[in-house]
């Protein structure tokens, strides 16, 4: 704040407060905290004496103030209660749809994959895609090990690829052997399972790009395992591409290298596959919201978004404008208050003890017109738009969060400025030099070329130790 000549007094912030760097470029002071509050959770006040306040949406501060209207009750303090200004629809039933498949189902959701002789981890530091890759550990040396997705998952009893596509995937194993056999085997509804080998050069120390065709009509070569280039068959002669398993197979024991080879994956991608995520509530009569969401690439991130679409859309109090006398202490945004409304199920009384709900405030607006009269005789009012602070947390979707660590959040944020960068940037026999890692692993970050359109594949992106890439470029 002091190096923009800013007259807002520096947060004191606790030592455990997690610090994130969110580069912006001709960014105003304003949209740069909107933006870093916004994708990790957090919300900021600047307060009247200056003063910067930040807290998290799951500790906002409580005001100690009870808003109430209770019949024939001499101290209630709302006028009038608007719960149609929430703007949204009412729904029992979400559904957030994503497009097609494209790294959702590889980036954070490494608990999601069954594991053979290996665990596996979610990674934000080694990744070409979203916010993060999976990180393949096996258990012992010279071993064979697999990590794979079992469907009924993800919305989907399976992956019926009933017509040839493009799937994309990325690989690395730290075998440093040029051509380390990995292979991508799927198996049907019927049992059957088809192979396809993949060579990963473990001497260049980066994810690889791996591209080839799946689906119905894809080629299968039904002699030895001599095609290297082709799907091949481990289990049955017939394949019915309704895939129940889609497996990542590491031949770990064919390996010369003496020590655990760890691996990455990433970028799954398979043209085709619907990305989405369902949230529900079972009730006599469904209704029913669809939506967009293709800036998610995430499916995690994605069944969030669903889970708190549902909260803010199952019930019409969920969000709520209310007219009250004038509230003087209540003066900044973020903040909770109780609410307390029987009549419309908005609370209730445990014996004669009234228990209030918990909201928290988006917007205050204190309306004075001395000596007028403005509602029932209040020459000053406050008008305030709430949104329910369910189970500690926030359902307000302007405030979403949708990652699980704020460094996760920056990676997405890099993905996405580094995908525009790839469309816009043209030349030829340009690019940066490798860089030194200062000694962590992985150990080099390849250089990567212009040529036509500027291509990502062999970049790495990744953060070891406080080194960071730099890419620089005019807006």
């Amino acid at each position: 704040l002091t190096k923009t000549g800013s007259h807002i007094l520096p947060l004191t912030l606790d030592p455990n407060t997690p610090i994130v760097t969110i580069d912006f470029n001709r960014t105003y002071l304003l949209d740069g905290y909107n933006e870093s509050c916004q994708r990790t959770g957090y919300l900021y006040n600047v307060k009247n004496d200056g003063q910067l306040e930040l807290f998290t949406l799951e500790n906002a501060p409580d005001s100690g103030i009870l808003l109430k209207s209770v019949p024939d009750a001499l101290d209630n303090n709302i006028l009038e209660i608007d719960d149609a200004k929430a703007g949204i629809d009412c729904a029992n039933h979400i559904e957030v749809t994503s497009g097609s498949l494209d790294d959702h189902y590889t980036d954070l959701n490494a608990s999601d994959f069954e594991t053979v002789n290996c665990t596996c981890e979610d990674d934000i530091e080694f990744f070409v895609a979203g916010a993060g890759s999976i990180h393949v550990k096996p258990t012992s040396v010279l071993t064979d090990f697999s990590v794979a997705l079992q469907f009924p998952k993800y919305n989907h009893n399976s992956l019926n690829l009933n017509k040839v596509t493009n799937c994309t995937i990325w690989l690395y194993t730290q075998t440093f052997e040029e051509k380390t056999p990995v292979q991508i085997r799927l198996t049907d509804s019927e049992g059957n399972i088809i192979v396809r080998p993949l060579n990963v050069d473990g001497n260049k120390h980066l994810l690889q790009k791996f591209q080839f065709e799946i689906g119905l009509g894809a080629y299968i070569h039904t002699g030895m395992f001599t095609d290297a280039t082709a799907w091949q068959y481990l289990v049955g002669s017939s394949f019915n591409w309704d895939i129940k398993r889609f497996e990542v197979f590491f031949h770990g024991a064919t390996l010369s290298f003496p020590a655990i080879p760890h691996a990455w994956i990433d970028g799954l991608a398979i043209g085709g596959v619907e990305v989405y995520a369902v949230a529900k509530i079972v009730e006599p009569t469904k209704v029913m919201i669809t939506f967009p969401r293709t800036d998610v690439k995430s499916q995690k991130e994605l069944q969030v978004v669903a889970d708190t679409e549902l909260l803010n859309r199952k019930t019409a109090t969920q969000k709520l404008t209310l007219t009250c006398t004038f509230q003087p202490s209540l003066r900044y945004t973020g903040y909770l208050v109780d609410v307390f409304i029987p009549q419309n199920d908005i609370g209730y009384y445990n014996g004669s003890t009234p228990v209030p709900v918990k909201y928290r405030v988006m917007s205050i607006r204190h309306i004075a017109e001395p000596g007028g009269n403005l509602i029932r005789g209040h020459d000053a009012i406050s008008v305030l738009t709430l949104v329910k602070h369910e189970e500690g947390a926030s359902v307000d979707p302007t405030r979403l969060k949708i990652t699980n660590t704020p460094q996760a959040t920056v990676n997405a944020r890099l993905t996405n400025r580094i995908q525009v960068l790839e469309k816009s940037v043209t030349g030829s026999n340009a690019g940066p030099s490798a860089g030194e890692s200062g000694g962590g692993w992985p150990d080099t970050v390849p250089f990567f070329e212009i040529l036509d359109k500027l291509t990502l594949d062999n970049l790495a992106i990744w953060k070891d130790s406080g080194n960071y890439i730099d890419l620089v470029w005019d807006d």
